[in-house]
């Protein structure tokens, strides 16, 4: 009976003890996985994995993982809407959370390049759209649209980023042509 209880408490801690390496091996696993998918561009499955990391054990680095994943979802998504403000927030949060994911931190670096240079360039498109609007308040609708016509020529402007640029400029041209409707109607 003593023997038995001997084996039975044996098995216990032997079961007690795998279960521990069990969940360092999954966190592990997890991590890999992570690392992998993040290798791959597969960011959902990325975050899925390094939330399950961090779920069995709460590091610095999946904590830091987990963060830098979701923040690039986060800016590719904005990046989608042409929001290249909240873009730019979300590439700070990767690029600040330390330890870093390196490939994260690098695809960070270049989407920042390329989001400071469509803000910028959306800066003079809104002046160039202001100076179209202006003229258009105060009467110049030929000159408003000769001014349009020069902005929505330009090649950049059909690139998705410039989407609410192009939306405005495109919104003046039409009550610019209802105007001149109207003027001509009114004229005769």
């Amino acid at each position: 009976m003593k023997k038995s209880f001997k084996l039975f408490g044996l098995f216990i801690v032997c079961l007690a003890l795998a279960s521990c390496g069990h969940a360092t091996l999954t966190y592990q696993g997890a991590w890999r996985q992570g690392q992998r998918a993040v290798k791959a561009e597969k960011y959902q499955q990325a975050q899925t994995a390094f939330q399950k990391a961090v779920k069995l054990k709460r590091t610095k680095q999946a904590t830091a993982a987990l963060t830098q994943v979701k923040a690039w979802r986060a800016a590719k998504k904005a990046q989608e809407t042409g929001n290249y403000t909240q873009v730019a927030y979300e590439l700070k949060v990767i690029k600040q959370t330390k330890p870093a994911l390196t490939v994260l931190h690098q695809k960070a670096t270049k989407l920042q390049q390329t989001s400071q240079t469509v803000i910028k360039q959306t800066q003079v498109y809104q002046r160039q759209l202001a100076k179209a609007r202006a003229l258009s308040d105060n009467g110049n609708i030929v000159g408003s649209n000769q001014k349009l016509k020069e902005l929505l020529a330009t090649p950049a402007l059909k690139q998705a980023a410039y989407r609410q640029v192009r939306q405005e400029a495109s919104a003046l041209k039409e009550a610019n042509a209802d105007q001149l409707k109207q003027m001509q109607k009114n004229a005769q």
